[in-house]
């Protein structure tokens, strides 16, 4: 785990936000992404105006092809992270 990645949880007012969406050609992808609560709102008004630099916002957990995570990796995060 990365030092910002400890810092965040350490703060205790974190969020892992499941992102989906689709790339430049069109196929699809998700991503958890884990960020201080307190950027929520700024992270969603920045992807409504096509920001892709999700890492401005917290921590790349986990990412993948596809319109929904693995239910194993969904498991994985909700165990980890709450």
């Amino acid at each position: 785990m990365s030092s910002l990645a400890r810092r965040i949880i350490a703060e205790k007012s974190y969020v892992v936000q499941l992102i989906t969406g689709h790339t430049a050609d069109k196929q699809p992808f998700y991503v958890f992404l884990l960020m201080p609560a307190i950027l929520q709102e700024k992270l969603e008004a920045a992807i409504q105006e096509g920001e892709t630099n999700l890492e401005k916002f917290g921590v790349v957990l986990a990412s993948g092809e596809g319109h929904e995570p693995p239910d194993a990796l969904k498991a994985q995060i909700k165990e980890r992270f709450g």
